[in-house]
């Protein structure tokens, strides 16, 4: 999460849709430092909550911290990525590690360098979402809910309310992220030039490459609230 006093707006930050990239532009904006330290020292004290990542908070969590007129006032907004997409972007960072890279650091150490380059090897070779492997991320993200309510981390979360209401101003797509973020950027009042280049990636498989019929019917099973309210289809 990013909160802007100066530019009066919070930008909620939904994983695996580009958030680091997000807040290395939206930092040097961010006030939110005081205020997360305090629902942390709070939040320690329950269970629930002390499981969750501050980072990836819920406009449902933050909500009852802030002034009515501040919530009311500020611009919030997030980003949403094709369910289908996510999922197995979720399974790449969290269960095939495709978010390390090699750095100095590994070069110091034999040990971690070999366990990173199998890491990449077996990333490299993979081929095919299969079931056993969305289950592991079915099972892997109910830990990041959010909301002890629901059974598991849907994206709808952070666009609607548990009475299925709008709570944003503006919900962004991953897969039309550069536009989307000049958009918010010049309503908020900042150049949107800040935004680094991004390099467009050739000979990478798109992610319906890996689904099988079966995973294809699974994500669409098991995300179809998130399908509904986002706006997505079944490919």
């Amino acid at each position: 999460m990013v909160l802007s006093v100066k530019y009066e707006f919070i930008y909620f930050a939904n994983a695996r849709t580009a958030t680091t990239s997000l807040e290395s532009v939206l930092r040097e904006f961010d006030d939110s430092s005081l205020l997360l330290s305090r629902m942390k020292e709070f939040w320690a004290e329950d269970h629930f909550l002390r499981t969750q990542n501050l980072k990836h908070i819920r406009p449902c969590q933050l909500k009852p911290w802030l002034e009515e007129d501040v919530w009311n006032r500020y611009y919030k907004f997030c980003f949403v990525r094709n369910p289908w997409d996510w999922c197995l972007s979720q399974f790449f960072r969290n269960h095939l590690g495709a978010n390390k890279r090699l750095n100095l650091k590994l070069l110091a150490h034999p040990k971690a360098l070999i366990k990173f380059l199998r890491r990449m090897r077996k990333r490299n070779s993979y081929t095919e979402f299969r079931d056993e492997d969305f289950e592991r991320v079915w099972q892997g993200m109910k830990r990041y809910r959010g909301i002890e309510s629901d059974d598991n981390y849907y994206q709808s979360q952070f666009v609607l309310d548990e009475e299925g209401r709008d709570v944003l101003d503006f919900v962004g797509h991953f897969e039309s992220l550069e536009k989307d973020i000049r958009f918010v950027l010049e309503r908020v009042g900042l150049d949107p030039e800040i935004i680094p280049k991004r390099n467009k990636s050739r000979g990478k498989a798109v992610f319906t490459d890996y689904y099988t019929e079966s995973t294809k019917q699974l994500v669409a099973e098991r995300y179809a609230r998130d399908i509904e309210r986002l706006g997505y289809q079944v490919w």
